[in-house]
């Protein structure tokens, strides 16, 4: 008895099962399988391919055809949004865009170089200010203080009495010539040229401390005249804050004749003597205008430091 091998029952639906069951059939019955093929599959009027494969086929078209709809939309989306954030620049690039791990957060140089540029616009501005804002105070009492020097018929000093301070003040004309040169070539060099400040002789002093080698001060004739004259002793920073401004100020609206003329009167020579003429009297026993070049060199060595220079070694006594 022969086997007869039967035959897999194809799927009732479109497809090619469909569409070959049609062609075997008659003319008459054909037509109306095209039409039941055509009314299940609505694509076929419009033009469209014809799915084969039955709903399983279409099933998995369906979800590949979505799942690159979904796929297609969010990398649309996605460009979309890289192209939205990449056009929209931030001011402050920071944390940065576009850099992932420790990257995003390492600023870049342009970055680094803002910072500096804006602080140090920031700085000027507000140094501005407060150079607009500064008022230099006038002397101290103590710095003009004087007291009253009586002398003999012969010139000779008497006594020099009724004050705190032994000082007697002088007119910048009364200042030898060789005493001013002598100061500027002790203390400040570019006295005559500088306004107030002196940048080379400050950063020359720092590299000479970082040296290891004689310590030496940054500050010019007009600083230490502010600092005698105007303000206190106090090694603070805002004294010296304070120093710089004021001495800008008197660098400017203050005649260098006029800055001398208040240093080489408020400073202390040692020996109890304040200003040049005390100094004179007090080492020499003759008056300022009768200093000569020698004498006015070892006056103008006693304004570092007078208890060091003094070859008698007497004590810095205020």
């Amino acid at each position: 008895m022969s086997e007869h091998r039967r035959k897999t029952p194809q799927p009732q639906g479109g497809g090619r099962a469909a569409a070959r069951r049609a062609a075997q059939q008659p003319a008459g019955r054909r037509t109306d399988a095209s039409r039941r093929a055509s009314q299940e599959s609505p694509s076929v009027e419009h033009g469209e391919e014809p799915s084969y494969g039955g709903r399983a086929e279409a099933r998995r078209a369906a979800q590949r055809g979505g799942g690159r709809r979904r796929g297609g939309g969010d990398g649309a989306g996605h460009e979309g949004r890289s192209h939205e954030n990449s056009g929209k620049k931030r001011m402050i690039d920071y944390p940065r865009a576009g850099k992932y791990g420790f990257r995003r957060w390492v600023p870049s140089w342009k970055l680094v170089s803002g910072l500096c540029l804006g602080f140090l616009g920031l700085m000027m501005g507000a140094a501005g200010i407060a150079y607009a804002l500064v008022v230099p105070p006038e002397p101290k009492d103590l710095a003009t203080a004087q007291n009253n020097v009586y002398y003999w018929a012969d010139d000779t000093q008497m006594v020099a009495t009724g004050g705190s301070v032994n000082r007697q003040s002088l007119e910048y004309a009364q200042i030898p010539v060789a005493m001013r040169n002598a100061v500027i070539s002790a203390e400040n060099k570019s006295f005559e040229d500088d306004r107030g400040i002196d940048p080379m002789g400050i950063a020359r002093a720092f590299y000479n401390m970082a040296k290891g080698g004689d310590t030496q001060g940054g500050s010019t004739i007009t600083q230490q005249y502010v600092k005698n004259s105007m303000l206190t002793q106090d090694q603070t920073v805002t004294r010296k804050v304070k120093e710089l401004f004021i001495t800008l100020k008197v660098g400017e609206t203050v005649k260098k004749n006029k800055v001398m003329e208040g240093y080489l009167n408020v400073s202390y020579y040692g020996r109890g003597a304040s200003g040049l003429q005390a100094a004179a009297r007090a080492y020499y026993g003759i008056d300022a205008t009768e200093l000569d070049a020698s004498q006015c060199a070892f006056l103008a060595t006693l304004l570092k430091g007078a208890s060091y220079y003094d070859p008698a070694g007497a004590p810095d006594v205020d």
